[in-house]
């Protein structure tokens, strides 16, 4: 009774499930990762296998791209800077389809309108294929001077942001 309730639950709705789960079909649940796979092929095709990310899905970065990655916070252009500076992050990607964008707010708003501010170096950009913004991988600038000190916690462990 239990599975045939369970079958006439789901029946319904069979074509919508194997639509979601076919990669041909335009409403494939695949395609939001798309984007984020080109971008993590091209880091590890086009970056020396130390270079750091910053980003906001470090884990999926370091498994796909086989580079070190870094947590962007959520904070001012400055502590961002900064954090770069201290975990001596090289690229920052911006926009992946996990993150909700929550670029599109703060700080680093116009980076992920693909409006670099001076200093930032746009290096590869995934247009936007299915939904959410383009992915871009940019390189941090050369003098993040001002970005400021950086202090990491109570510890007294502290770095200065340097440049990359």
């Amino acid at each position: 009774m239990v599975s045939l309730a369970l079958i006439m639950t789901i029946q319904p709705h069979w074509q919508r499930i194997d639509a979601f789960l076919d990669p041909q079909s335009s409403d494939y649940w695949g395609k939001n990762w798309d984007a984020d796979l080109e971008a993590y092929a091209w880091l590890s095709a086009h970056t020396p296998p130390d270079a750091v990310v910053m980003t906001r899905v470090p884990w999926q970065l370091n498994f796909h791209a086989d580079r070190p990655a870094v947590m962007i916070p959520n904070a001012g252009e400055q502590e961002i800077l900064a954090i770069a500076g201290y975990y001596g992050a090289d690229y920052l990607l911006i926009n992946g389809s996990t993150t909700s964008l929550p670029e599109s707010e703060g700080a680093l708003q116009p980076l992920s309108k693909g409006q670099p501010p001076a200093g930032w170096v746009m290096e590869y950009r995934v247009p936007d294929r299915y939904q959410g913004a383009d992915v871009y991988i940019y390189r941090f600038p050369d003098n993040d001077a001002g970005a400021g000190e950086l202090n990491m916690g109570s510890s007294g462990a502290g770095g200065k942001a340097g440049g990359n």
